[in-house]
């Protein structure tokens, strides 16, 4: 788990994992990055009544969300890890138990997840996100894809690479990077309509109050990471979504009227496109400069 500013919410989304129902053994290891609120003693608090299993990381300083999050995850010793933040919280004491149970029956999958629900905090409303892939079975095509898998919800086997490439890093997005990543070594078995977990939008959450070119080229920048990383049969999948990516990110330099970090962009595509689709990115690009 890993926290900064969640005062409101930490407290349920540890006890949510302390409801877990389940014959193993577990730890919930927390990476708090030095918040500015009262997130750090609410934490103390809980540890103050379950020392055994409450493992707090306090950062001295603020390390950012990417170093915090594989922090957190190198120090866990178990042969699964399950991945909560702060903000967020399971609904299902059973999840974990269900879903180690299919992992130690299934030793070819290296991870699972399921639905979720989306509560949207001002309005106070739930929307149940199911079925958001179509098959129960997710592979690496799939995931360079698109990230079907939600974090809150995801559970996978420890220790599947030895540590996180150096370029991960300078990445915005930590939880998508890191299932391609485990996503090498087997596939993903998604339980379509279990909701077991909690996804909170709020006005302090931190992606989602990115605004729409900072995703865009987060995004983009995940794909570039993936290109540098994966095996070479990927590559073709992963330079198209690099040229969409870079395309939307023109498109709204264009309508900002920023015709000089679009031109830079639209040179990031001419590397990028293959000889292939020269003659179609000319016709995009011509349109894009039209705008």
């Amino acid at each position: 788990m890993i926290t900064y500013n969640h005062e409101k919410y930490i407290k349920q989304a540890i006890e949510s994992v302390l409801m877990q129902k389940c014959d193993f053994d577990y730890e919930i290891i927390i990476g708090e990055d030095a918040s500015t609120d009262n997130t750090r003693n609410e934490i103390l608090k809980l540890k103050k009544k379950y020392p055994q299993i409450i493992k707090p990381i306090l950062q001295d300083k603020n390390i950012g969300m990417l170093p915090n999050f594989a922090k957190t995850i190198q120090v866990a010793k178990g042969e699964y890890i399950a991945l909560l933040e702060g903000d967020d919280y399971w609904t299902d004491p059973n999840k974990l138990q269900k879903q180690v149970d299919f992992l130690e029956a299934n030793p070819e999958f290296v991870a699972s997840s399921t639905a979720y629900s989306q509560l949207e905090e001002k309005s106070a409303t739930f929307i149940d996100k199911k079925n958001v892939f179509s098959s129960d079975i997710i592979k690496i095509e799939d995931l360079i894809d698109n990230n079907y898998i939600s974090t809150l919800t995801c559970v996978f086997r420890n220790n599947l690479f030895k540590e996180f490439p150096q370029q991960y890093y300078n990445l915005k997005v930590g939880d998508w990077p890191l299932h391609v990543l485990n996503a090498q070594f087997g596939n993903v078995k998604y339980f379509s309509n279990w909701v077991s977990g909690a996804y909170r939008i709020h006005e302090n959450g931190v992606w989602s109050n990115q605004k729409k070119i900072q995703k865009l080229i987060a995004y983009a920048d995940v794909y570039v990471f993936f290109k540098q990383t994966l095996q070479k049969k990927y590559h073709k999948q992963i330079s198209k979504k690099i040229v969409d990516y870079y395309y939307s990110i023109a498109s709204v330099y264009i309508a900002e009227k920023n015709k000089k970090e679009a031109k830079k962009i639209i040179q990031n595509i001419k590397k990028e496109c293959s000889p292939f689709n020269k003659k179609h990115l000319k016709i995009r690009l011509k349109y894009l400069l039209n705008k």
